[in-house]
């Protein structure tokens, strides 16, 4: 049964690294055969891979779509998930599911798990984002704690005579 690709007007996909672009208000595209096939929102430009995710993903990608450089583009994906695993290790299961995919190639289908990655990712960073504006505002707090205790010292009047620095100190 043949795939059909509708795309509107000034829509683009990708076959098997030929961009495909509608003139039309809508065109419809019957493929009859197996082709490596990106619809436009599922491409990723190298300006969008930009975390160590999307690099996954475009790695993969370019992988998918030019098959010609293929094994070339499989050595840095590999390097890419290495990399990403060793700086997230929770995503392991992700990360294990792509390689099951990408060991059978089915490149299409490990690309919608890398989009999970991508989610993942953005969740980790989130995640690390708030803890560190919480890390901040604790640190702020017990700074301005500190300052008004500092403050409290050097307010302080000098010693008078027949008092000693304890005295003054403990003067409230």
């Amino acid at each position: 049964m043949p795939l059909l690709l509708e795309l509107g007007k000034g829509e683009r996909c990708i076959i098997n690294g030929a961009v495909i672009e509608s003139a039309n208000t809508t065109s419809k595209i019957f493929i009859h055969n197996h082709a490596n096939i990106l619809r436009y929102s599922e491409i990723m430009t190298p300006e969008e891979a930009a975390t160590p995710a999307a690099s996954v993903y475009y790695a993969l990608q370019c992988a998918y779509i030019f098959t010609a450089k293929k094994e070339e583009y499989i050595a840095h994906f590999n390097e890419y998930v290495k990399q990403f695993l060793q700086a997230v290790p929770s995503s392991s299961g992700i990360i294990h599911s792509i390689l099951e995919l990408v060991a059978k190639d089915n490149y299409y289908k490990a690309l919608k798990q890398v989009r999970a990655l991508l989610s993942y990712e953005n969740k980790v960073l989130n995640d690390y984002n708030e803890i560190l504006e919480q890390s901040k505002a604790e640190e702020e707090e017990q700074l301005q704690q500190h300052a008004g205790a500092d403050e409290k010292i050097f307010q302080k009047p000098v010693i008078k005579p027949g008092e000693t620095l304890a005295d003054v100190l403990n003067d409230d």
